[in-house]
């Protein structure tokens, strides 16, 4: 994902909202020699910038109409973003597992513009619903 290429993901209430990286948020992907032989690499994909959707403005939604779009086409028809001021730091590492690229850890910090962490969670991947959700084909 590039800076201002969109996905359409499914809202926690239903409905649908386009979503995309904001102009200057950095992206690094790295792949790094490990000392086990079982796996020998881990991929790091470091994200840390502001996030962009297009769903609803509070006055429309004050106005009854809900946050997302009933459908993935008219999410990706509405043009305009809007962000929260919020600065996200998404460090995934990934170790390659057969055929696939797998989730092994994953640390989150949502940060005010200050720089300060207002949250943070640090999760092992050994749940199978975090391996089947990110984990990606080699090619």
């Amino acid at each position: 994902m590039q800076n201002g290429e969109t996905f359409v993901a499914k809202c926690e209430r239903g409905g649908f909202a386009g979503f995309r990286l904001a102009p200057g948020t950095s992206i690094r992907i790295d792949l790094q020699k490990t000392n086990s032989v079982l796996s020998p690499y881990l991929g790091i994909v470091a994200i840390v910038g502001e996030f962009e959707e297009n769903t609803r403005d509070l006055q429309e939604q004050a106005a009854g109409k809900d946050r997302c779009y009933p459908s993935v086409a008219e999410a990706q028809s509405i043009s305009r973003f809007w962000g929260n001021s919020m600065t996200y730091s998404f460090v995934l590492n990934y170790q390659v597992n057969g055929l696939n690229l797998q989730l092994t850890n994953a640390d989150f910090r949502f940060m005010n513009n200050g720089g300060n962490d207002l949250f943070r969670r640090v999760n092992e991947a050994t749940d199978a619903d975090w391996n089947a959700v990110l984990s990606a084909p080699l090619h």
